[in-house]
C-alpha cells in the first residue's frame, strides 16, 4: 500500500468518526427543547395557520417570531396543535413560573 492510499484511508476514517459523533441520537442531548416549558404567546397569524392546517406556514411563522430552529419550530407547532390552541381555547402548559401558552385571540 502506498503512502497516498494509506493517508486517504486515515482521512476517510477520521471523517466517518467525526460524522458519527455529530449525528448521534438527539434524545440524549442536554438542554433539549421542551415546548411545555417555553413561554410564547402565538400571534393571530400562527393561530390562523393552525386552524387552517397550514403546517409549513405555521412553522415558518413560529420560527420567525421566536428564532427557533427547524426541528424546535416543528415540535412547537405540533405542541400548539395538540394543546387545542387552534380551537381558540386557552391552555397554560408551563411546568414552572416562566409563563404559558394562550390561544385567545379575541
Amino acid at each position: 500500500m502506498d503512502d497516498f492510499t494509506f493517508w486517504m484511508l486515515v482521512m476517510a476514517a477520521a471523517c466517518w468518526f467525526l460524522w458519527s459523533r455529530t449525528t448521534g441520537s438527539t434524545t440524549s442531548q442536554v438542554g433539549r427543547f421542551e415546548p411545555k416549558e417555553y413561554a410564547y404567546e402565538p400571534s393571530a397569524e400562527v393561530i390562523a395557520h393552525l386552524r387552517a392546517g397550514e403546517e409549513v406556514l405555521g412553522i415558518r411563522r413560529i420560527r420567525a417570531e421566536t428564532g427557533l430552529g427547524l426541528r424546535d419550530g416543528r415540535d412547537f407547532y405540533a405542541h400548539l396543535r395538540t394543546t387545542r390552541v387552534a380551537n381558540g381555547t386557552s391552555v397554560s402548559t408551563s411546568a414552572n413560573d416562566r409563563g404559558g401558552v394562550s390561544g385567545n385571540v379575541e
